[in-house]
């Protein structure tokens, strides 16, 4: 595997030994709630049909590079597969934050103090976000609609930031 993963860097390109090695879980196929991501459309019908087959469950989104990730600005399509069933529990959508609610500075130091301002309330969760978050409540079997998670998780933020205020004043 380690040789294959290694010639992206002779080739410049990625090669199906980086889908095989996102496919891999320590874990049992049903204890697991996988993040999955894809960089070409094409392999949403195939992921889709391979989750299918092995009866995991998984979440599966275009991703940034083919990489897993939680953009603030864009929620991608979120595809929910479990047992023999596969719905798209988010479309994509592009969202607007304004420039000065997201760090200017994108490094992993900013990024990391950003994101506990978030948790800890002291700025919003950007929406995109909270939608990401929502379909791994229902993915996960924490909450039966998507609806009901988003409410869940904008009334768990803003419970922390009232808490924040009423602690400061």
């Amino acid at each position: 595997m380690n040789k294959q993963l290694q010639l992206r860097w002779r080739m410049g390109a990625l090669n199906s030994s980086h889908t095989l090695a996102k496919l891999l879980t320590p874990f049992g196929e049903q204890e697991v709630l996988r993040l999955t991501s894809i960089s070409h459309p094409e392999y949403v019908t195939r992921l889709n049909q391979f989750f299918l087959n092995i009866e995991t469950r998984p979440l599966l989104m275009h991703g940034t590079e083919g990489e897993v990730y939680a953009n603030p600005q864009r929620c991608p399509e979120i595809h929910f597969i479990r047992g023999q069933h596969s719905v798209v529990l988010q479309q994509r959508q592009d969202i607007v934050v304004a420039p000065d609610k997201l760090p200017i500075v994108r490094d992993v130091p900013t990024t990391a103090r950003w994101t506990g301002q978030c948790l800890a309330g002291e700025i919003a969760v950007p929406y995109a976000l909270r939608l990401q978050l929502a379909c791994c409540l229902v993915a996960g079997g924490m909450s039966p609609t998507m609806e009901q998670a988003v409410e869940t998780i904008t009334k768990r933020f803003s419970r922390v930031f009232n808490e924040l205020i009423q602690h400061q004043t």
